[in-house]
């Protein structure tokens, strides 16, 4: 019984967000909070916000927001109970041992809340198998729905273990129990002040930005990483496979869910290295911690040799690994978070008060009437100021993955809720042509708005005020090339193109399983000079300025104040490259026009 009550405090003090982190300026520590502050503005997900993450995006950055504390605790502790419950069903019978692992180890390794949150749907799947029980099934599929609000991306591999337990539970006549997780989210999508009739609104752009996410988004990292992850997988299947204590139904079961988690947090750690990488660290160590409801102890070293040097090796590249030390911050903050909150209750209320007060003094920003929203990133600037933020749908640059994307951003600049100033400022990621963010927002932008003058390092555009309502369509020069081939530029003032790139049947394949070699373009300007960047095929089919090249801020701003750029910014032909060119359609087409 102590484990068991220790295992839901271990759990609930790596979950629960009880002594949270304050808004910070950094890119994710911007998407971040503007999560939080959309839900304390009532926009709607899915509508007036379009993101990857959902209302309860809080219990994943545990950033501390007023408006969203008491709902992040709330849907924290269920989340944190429901696994405990869960992992003491699948470990029923399996002696003290096993828990107490948990219980002494999950506060030392919980590195990624990718690989944790994305275990309680497999704990879930699993848990069916010792239960016959409807109630406990129930209890079990019930957090799926809320981890959905959590986290868009988290519903693909929960509608996974959804369409699998269908199977079992429609066999045993228990199908009922498939509505608890739509009960769960529909519950907490209210508790959040979303109408009912944008949940599906919210759910498909989830699906649709997660499914967008890996070729624009792709970047590399160390090999190592994923060989050490792939014998970790290795040794988890092995042990399942020779395993004697199971009957072939239920191994096929354990085997089919375990792959499917594992498969998925490859595609989380590795569709973009660096950081993600801690995904891989922890899913497959998880996933051994929790062979011992199937297979006996001895038998699990095979795969906890590999599943630990994994573990160790990969989180030694970003940080000595110390578990000692992880737990004990982990529950000295579980402890600080409820000591602070029962005798100081206006604690944190007090640091977010300060916090935004200093990143306002850091990047002042005057009182802007009106409506205002921001480029490409920066929402915590502009949230400390304290102006009426009116974003567009994907609300950072970077994000905006596709044509369908960029169009929503494209609508709301043309439509009544569209923002009367603008502050904005070119931030390209990974060195990305800067034109491609937001790029088919450019016209708009520059026909619509008018230059008052920089703020801060932000360029600051203002509303004209009789803008018009529609913007031409205009006609487009269309012709094919081949990848590698230079492109003659049309000699315009201002000359846009979208390219349609296609990946080949290998391409696709090789972007589901893991994601696309990088594509490139370099664009020879008037004066013979070379620039190059990366392109993302996705998102140079909606539409970007080609030329003249603007590299910089000043570079828009001086577009935006109708002056000419200089002649070498005007760009005479291009070529597109790809480092594996087999991954592409030799063929592609290229539309040009003046705007």
């Amino acid at each position: 019984m102590s484990f068991r009550v220790g295992l839901a405090f271990a759990l609930m003090a790596v979950i629960l967000p009880l002594s949270p982190k304050m808004p910070s300026i950094s890119l994710d520590g911007a998407w971040a909070y503007a999560l939080s502050e959309a839900v304390g503005r009532g926009l709607v997900f899915g509508r007036d916000i379009v993101f990857t993450l959902g209302p309860y995006a809080p219990v994943y950055t545990k950033v501390f927001h007023p408006a969203t504390d008491a709902l992040t605790l709330f849907a924290g502790l269920l989340l944190a109970l429901s696994t405990a419950g869960g992992l003491y069903l699948l470990m029923r019978g399996r002696g003290w041992q096993p828990l107490a692992v948990w219980f002494l180890l999950l506060p030392g390794i919980a590195c990624s809340r990718d690989a944790l949150f994305l275990a309680i749907p497999l704990i879930a799947g699993l848990g069916l198998l010792k239960t016959t029980r409807a109630v406990s099934a129930a209890g079990l599929l019930a957090p799926i729905g809320l981890l959905a609000l959590v986290k868009g991306t988290f519903l693909l591999f929960g509608m996974a273990v959804l369409g699998l337990s269908a199977c079992l539970l429609i066999k045993r006549r228990e199908a009922g129990t498939l509505l608890s997780p739509l009960l769960t989210m529909s519950v907490f999508w209210m508790l959040a002040g979303q109408p009912v009739g944008a949940l599906f609104d919210y759910l498909s752009t989830s699906i649709h930005m997660a499914l967008a996410f890996s070729e624009p988004m792709a970047l590399g990292g160390p090999l190592s990483d994923i060989l050490l992850y792939l014998s970790s997988v290795t040794g988890i299947l092995w042990v399942l496979l020779k395993s004697r204590e199971m009957t072939s139904r239920t191994r096929r079961w354990v085997v089919t869910l375990c792959f499917l988690y594992l498969f998925v947090c490859f595609k989380a750690a590795f569709t973009r290295h660096g950081g993600h990488a801690f995904t891989a660290a922890l899913a497959p160590l998880l996933v051994t911690l929790l062979l011992p409801a199937f297979v006996r102890l001895r038998d699990v070293l095979p795969a906890l040799v590999p599943a630990a040097i994994t573990f160790f090796t990969i989180t030694a590249n970003a940080t000595a690994p110390d578990l000692l030390r992880n737990s004990l911050i982990t529950w000295r903050t579980f402890q600080h978070g409820i000591h602070m909150r029962l005798t100081h209750p206006e604690w944190l209320r007090e640091n977010h008060a300060l916090t935004r007060m200093y990143w306002n003094s850091r990047t002042p920003l005057p009182q802007l009437p009106g409506r205002v929203d921001i480029y490409s990133f920066d929402q915590t600037t502009l949230l400390a100021a304290n102006l009426n933020w009116s974003p567009r749908p994907v609300f950072q640059s970077y994000s905006v993955f596709d044509k369908t994307l960029a169009g929503m951003n494209r609508a709301h600049l043309l439509g009544e809720h569209a923002p009367d100033n603008i502050l904005f400022r070119l931030a390209p990621v990974d060195n990305r042509l800067p034109a491609l963010e937001d790029g088919a927002s450019w016209p708009a932008l520059l026909s619509l708005y008018q230059s008052k003058g920089v703020v801060q390092g932000f360029l600051w555009l203002e509303k004209k005020r009789e803008a018009p309502l529609n913007l031409p369509a205009p006609e487009r020069d269309c012709k094919r090339f081949k990848l590698g081939e230079a492109v003659s530029v049309a000699k315009n003032e201002r000359t846009f193109a979208t390219l349609q790139i296609k990946p080949s049947l290998t391409g696709r394949l090789i972007t589901t399983l893991y994601h696309a070699s990088p594509l490139h373009i370099s664009l020879t300007r008037s004066d013979n000079t070379l620039k190059r960047y990366r392109i993302n095929a996705s998102m140079a089919e909606a539409g970007f300025l080609l030329s003249p090249l603007v590299e910089s801020t000043d570079d828009f701003a001086a577009l935006s104040a109708g002056q000419t750029l200089q002649r070498e910014s005007f760009v005479s032909t291009f070529t597109v490259e790809a480092h594996h060119i087999w991954q592409w359609q030799r063929h592609f087409t290229v539309c040009q026009w003046a705007e």
